[in-house]
């Protein structure tokens, strides 16, 4: 049996928050901003502009394999990009998606899933194109914000991995 993925959630409150686990033990438990898995953030980008750029840091916590990334982001976004910095400081690049497309989200899957070192970091970084040159742009002068909808705008890094030396889960039995 493979070993529990590690899976993602936020709090349920307006300040971004994001919990770790590892099947049902928390793992790595965040306070400040976080936009690398399912947490939302509030751009600080309000003035047409064509290059903004917003990223995120996490720590691995134990050795896992990447088995795959779901880049989102919503009409201004143009382009993603994955990055591990491994323990002794030299970074690789992970994923690149260098045209995004709101309208051709996927989700890229490894052949061979990397392993990734304990004390390494997973950097997501994403650009946007707030200025009239983005035809997809609704509104170059309007406030952005966080939100759901397509003229909000968001910074999701979905992550799928493993620890691969995880003992199995417990199931309980009747």
């Amino acid at each position: 049996m493979p070993p529990t993925p590690i899976t993602a959630s936020t709090s349920a409150r307006a300040s971004p928050h994001l919990v770790v686990k590892d099947g049902v033990r928390p793992i790595a438990d965040t306070k400040g901003p976080v936009v690398l898995f399912e947490s939302g953030f509030a751009p600080r980008w309000y003035v047409p502009r064509q290059d903004i750029v917003e990223s995120a840091l996490i720590p691995v916590p134990k050795a896992v394999r990447i088995l795959a990334f779901m880049p989102h982001m919503h009409v201004r976004g143009k382009s993603f990009r994955y990055d591990v910095i491994l323990p002794g400081g030299e970074t690789r690049t992970l994923l690149e998606v260098p045209r995004y497309d709101f309208n051709w989200q996927l989700s890229y899957r490894y052949a061979e899933p990397p392993l990734i070192p304990a004390g390494s970091k997973v950097r997501a970084t994403g650009w946007f194109d707030n200025s009239d040159k983005n035809p997809a742009n609704p509104d170059p002068k309007k406030l952005v914000r966080w939100g759901p909808q397509t003229t909000d705008e968001m910074m999701l890094g979905y992550v799928e991995y493993y620890i691969p030396d995880a003992p199995p889960p417990k199931v309980a039995s009747k």
